[in-house]
């Protein structure tokens, strides 16, 4: 997977998540820090899927969507007395 190949809303929503807990951070009163926050925001989401453990990409077409995908292994789900 490419950098590029992230869509553009998911950045945005993950720089706009990534500043929301900073009080004196706001997206629509610093428009000029965009580039950085999405950037930063880019690479975040890039590294996080490089690293998960069992990724698989698929270029194959898959149940009917055509392009490429993802697929992300979750972990087993925790029993209630663990």
């Amino acid at each position: 997977m490419k950098e590029d190949q992230i869509p553009p809303e998911v950045v945005e929503a993950a720089a706009r998540a990534m500043i929301e807990s900073s009080p004196s951070l706001n997206w629509d009163n610093m428009p000029w820090f965009h580039s950085i926050w999405l950037k930063e925001a880019r690479d975040a989401i890039a590294a996080a899927l490089a690293a998960w453990p069992g990724i698989n990409h698929d270029s194959q077409a898959w149940r009917g969507y055509g392009g490429e995908v993802l697929i992300l292994p979750l972990p087993p789900r925790k029993k209630p007395n663990d």
